[in-house]
């Protein structure tokens, strides 16, 4: 994976200079992909999407989840990136 981090918060939409770092970072490396640890709010998934940025989630699954288990999280996240692999950018 040739990945670039930033440290954005799913629940909470980036501020203005978030943004700017981000279209500055996306200068230097055009991925059309964004990895998340569970879904952005909508706004922020707009917002990436309009700029040619796909949503994929990859739950790190730090908590017991509400139901199955640990592998069930990890069968769901390999899931997830096999269909963002396979799909256009």
């Amino acid at each position: 994976l040739n990945l670039r981090a930033v440290t954005w918060e799913p629940d909470v939409y980036p501020d203005a200079s978030s943004w700017q770092v981000f279209k500055s970072l996306r200068e230097g490396h055009s991925a059309h992909w964004m990895m998340w640890e569970d879904e952005p709010v909508e706004k922020t998934r707009e917002s990436l999407l309009s700029s040619g940025v796909n949503i994929v989630v990859f739950n790190p699954c730090m908590n017991r989840p509400a139901q199955g288990d640990f592998m069930v999280v990890m069968q769901a996240n390999i899931k997830a990136l096999a269909g963002s692999i396979n799909a256009p950018p």
